[in-house]
């Protein structure tokens, strides 16, 4: 892990345990309320609030994240509480690089959960989407499309959904848009509301209470 993901974690587990920033079902996934409920991060400039030019509204629920002069690793971030009934996470994607996207990471796209930490992840995009392709014209590489992955295996966690965009070349003309992500449930999964699993919570105790009395009222009369 790069020391920019070190830096990350040690910021988000600091705000996460402060209690700045709280963990929610997937809010705001095709950007129509701007970044609200995002966060975004510069390898130089640390923890932002996403705006123009390393992160911009695109339309049609897709947001735009390029690194600029002083950053060449940018990412888009939210702590999400996963569903206990949680299928799929899918998300629509597009990105466009001057060089090669290769296994040396000079070029980089990255779209992952991972944990509070960052110390493990869950890699969102399938391995055929992982490389870019020659662009139309020749000159660069793009790729585009949805990704949709089976996240079944991380219900009910605390995970942090993360977009990463990395260009050491700093070419500002790079870039990678994500938008109208989407979490798939199990309908058939009743998930209790908290307000339920209160009121049950109550129900017991009283009921250990009343069977507690009623044992006590038996061995004194006995």
């Amino acid at each position: 892990m790069g020391v920019v993901r070190i830096f990350i974690a040690m910021v988000l587990f600091h705000l996460f345990l402060c209690g700045s920033v709280s963990a929610t079902p997937l809010t705001n996934g095709d950007f129509s309320s701007g970044f609200s409920s995002w966060d975004g991060f510069g390898v130089s400039s640390g923890v932002v609030t996403p705006a123009p030019p390393s992160f911009s509204l695109i339309g049609g629920g897709m947001a735009k994240v390029s690194n600029d002069s002083l950053d060449y690793q940018v990412a888009l971030s939210q702590v999400i509480d996963i569903p206990t009934n949680a299928l799929t996470l899918s998300f629509g994607y597009e990105w466009y690089f001057t060089e090669y996207i290769n296994s040396t990471a000079s070029q980089e796209v990255q779209a992952a959960l991972w944990d509070l930490s960052f110390s493990s992840s869950f890699d969102l995009f399938p391995l055929t989407v992982d490389f870019s392709l020659p662009d139309s014209g020749g000159t660069g590489f793009a790729n585009s499309g949805t990704a949709t992955t089976d996240i079944s295996s991380l219900a009910g966690q605390t995970l942090i959904l993360d977009f990463l965009v990395t260009d050491n070349d700093l070419d500002e003309s790079d870039w990678l848009a994500i938008g109208n992500i989407q979490i798939t449930v199990d309908q058939g999964v009743v998930v209790p509301e908290p307000g339920t699993m209160v009121l049950f919570g109550l129900g017991l105790l009283l009921g250990a209470g009343v069977g507690t009395r009623r044992s006590s009222h038996r061995s004194k009369r006995a």
